[in-house]
């Protein structure tokens, strides 16, 4: 039996459409991300996993059965879980619980609250706060299935880590979360929900998403992406974007010459071409904006010989670039995917 399944979930709110015609099986002890930008529908769906509301089509059950709130071996962690204000943080850990029932300082060890102990949760920072709350939440021994949405927000991102690996912890445990960061989807998900605008884009495992996205708003849930106007050009896999040729690898079939696409590109994977890369994997940009980001450079351009900030690319530079500076990116055939421009889906 699965963990949990919804069938149909679609959710309005004041004849708005939040979810819709959401399908979804978590098996047991499996991990699952719901990713995706704010507005979403993230947080509302697992509200309604909850059992905190009712979806306005559809089913959903929790160890087979419809979801309520409070329900042994379930818990919810979400951003208005409650700590109580005016009791410390030793006090909140162990209630309701007698101090035989949990270890208070090894729970406040995992959570990295061990130097808290002491003090009322009411003069404690937001972050600490949710650390409190998410202790509370997991240490109750028969938590088998946990609903955590956007863990550690607000949290600085040692305790944000902390949080998941006391979740993560656990074996056979069932944890469906939501959350904005591709890193932690890559990190701590077997499989990720890509969802935008309530609607699902699609739902493999986090590498697949990254590498084989479904549509070009799953590969910016993944990261930043560039959105190229291209044209087809010809069946050798070819792709005319402003005045450059960039090819594409694997060579896709039905990209026609003429035929409108959209070419996705991360930033991470351009650079300024070497005087050896071919000419079908140059694309010739002008300077638009320049900036550090640590120890590398950030470069905003446009296509062709209008120095925009459109676009973006990120490398550890060989030298430095000024705006207005025509050079060319190399573009690899196998870091570019299309798009339709119209729907968006992967070609």
């Amino acid at each position: 039996m699965a963990a949990i399944a919804l069938s149909g979930v679609g959710l309005a709110r004041r004849g708005t459409w939040i979810l819709r015609d959401i399908d979804l099986v978590v098996e047991d002890a499996e991990r699952v991300c719901l990713l995706g930008p704010s507005g979403a529908g993230k947080s509302a769906l697992l509200r309604l996993v909850a059992g905190l509301g009712r979806p306005t089509t559809g089913s959903i059950t929790v160890g087979g059965r419809p979801p309520e709130p409070g329900r042994g071996g379930t818990t919810f962690l979400g951003e208005d879980h409650p700590v109580y204000s005016h009791r410390d943080v030793r006090a909140n850990l162990g209630f309701p619980r007698r101090d035989h029932d949990v270890d208070v300082r090894e729970l406040a060890s995992r959570f990295a609250l061990g130097d808290l102990l002491s003090r009322p949760a009411g003069r404690l920072s937001a972050g600490e706060r949710t650390a409190v709350a998410a202790a509370r939440a997991l240490a109750r021994p028969d938590v088998g299935t946990v609903l955590l949405d956007a863990p550690g927000r607000g949290v600085d991102p040692a305790r944000r880590r902390r949080i998941m690996e006391a979740v993560m912890a656990v074996r056979g445990r069932t944890v469906l979360f939501s959350t904005r960061l591709p890193e932690e989807a890559l990190r701590w998900a077997d499989r990720v929900v890509v969802l935008v605008g309530g609607a699902v884009h699609q739902v493999a495992p986090p590498r697949e998403v990254l590498v084989r996205p479904a549509s070009i708003e799953a590969a910016a849930a993944m990261g930043e992406v560039n959105r190229l106007p291209g044209t087809g050009h010809d069946r050798a896999g070819r792709v005319r974007v402003g005045s450059s040729l960039v090819s594409v690898r694997p060579v896709l079939e039905g990209v026609e010459p003429g035929r409108r696409v959209i070419v996705g590109v991360r930033p991470a994977d351009l650079a300024p071409a070497s005087p050896e890369a071919p000419f079908q994997e140059r694309l010739r940009v002008t300077i638009g904006r320049v900036a550090s980001v640590g120890a590398r450079q950030r470069v905003e351009f446009g296509v062709g010989t209008e120095p925009a900030a459109a676009f973006a690319a990120e490398f550890e530079p060989a030298r430095r670039l000024t705006v207005g500076d025509r050079i060319d990116w190399h573009v690899p055939p196998e870091a570019v995917r299309l798009y339709d421009p119209v729907t968006g889906r992967a070609l």
